[in-house]
């Protein structure tokens, strides 16, 4: 992948250089000397020194950049590149001599966008959970959480500083509901692939840890034959539906040395949906 420099005087391109595979953020520096771009896959961040012919430095990171600021008041000028996977927040200052990651904040993970206050003293970041984070980047610390209802797409700042603009993305995040904690890195290692908006809970029962008509959809794939009541799990996945929502359900083998039961329609015992 690259980075294509657009003379605006003639919409022609002036310049290009190789970012790597799946190149997906750019930004400059305040004076415009140093170009900064960064691959999501593999994940490394690279600086161009406009002044000696685009001489490049790269850093790989160990999470998948997903979010990008770069100050306009500090000096030296600093990025702050947002990981996807654990919500790593890497700073880097614009040092022509040593450009280096300076200082790491662990946020949460599925974070995504950034934006600074005018002081450039605190970031707000969208993580996953429906949440956007309001990180001290002086102190190095999450010091609040801001409850957004659903998956933010999008986030700015007032130039007083007294607003963070959230763009919602209203129900497009999925909830994984897991038995077994043995498949979360696997889950972790998807979300962060894809990058989709995705949380998981775990229960111990046909119970679903959300509120109800929450869910556009509900899907359960060879699941029901492992369910004792089957029941109540039909009951809590018409629960969280929303009204006119879909509901898919399958199932294979049954195994009755592992407990499986296939269900059985019985007259007079359907579920509303």
């Amino acid at each position: 992948s690259t980075v294509l420099v657009i003379d605006l005087r003639t919409g022609a391109v002036a310049d290009s250089v190789v970012v790597g595979q799946s190149a997906n953020l750019v930004g400059t520096s305040t004076d415009g000397r140093f170009v900064l771009a960064t691959a999501f896959e593999p994940s490394l961040v690279a600086v161009f020194d406009r002044d000696f012919d685009y001489t490049r430095r790269t850093l790989v990171l160990d999470d998948h950049p997903a979010g990008l600021a770069i100050t306009r008041h500090r000096f030296p000028p600093r990025a702050y590149v947002v990981g996807m996977g654990r919500g790593k927040v890497f700073a880097l200052e614009f040092d022509p001599s040593n450009f280096a990651v300076v200082d790491t904040i662990l946020t949460r993970a599925g974070a995504s966008f950034i934006a600074l206050t005018p002081d450039e003293s605190i970031a707000y970041i969208s993580v996953g959970g429906n949440r956007v984070l309001a990180v001290n980047l002086d102190q190095g610390i999450v010091q609040r959480e801001i409850p957004v209802g659903s998956e933010p797409l999008g986030l700015d700042v007032s130039p007083d500083g007294r607003y963070v603009l959230v763009a919602n993305s209203n129900s497009d995040s999925i909830s994984l509901i897991e038995t077994d904690r043995q498949w979360e890195p696997r889950w972790q290692e998807l979300r962060a692939k894809l990058g989709v908006a995705v949380e998981w809970r775990f229960v111990d029962s046909e119970r679903l840890p959300l509120p109800d008509r929450c869910a556009d959809a509900v899907t359960s794939f060879s699941v029901i034959e492992h369910q004792p009541d089957k029941r109540l799990a039909m009951t809590e996945m018409s629960r969280v539906l929303k009204p006119g929502g879909r509901l898919v359900i399958s199932f294979d083998i049954c195994e009755p040395a592992m407990g499986m039961t296939f269900p059985v329609a019985t007259v007079g015992g359907e579920i509303p949906i």
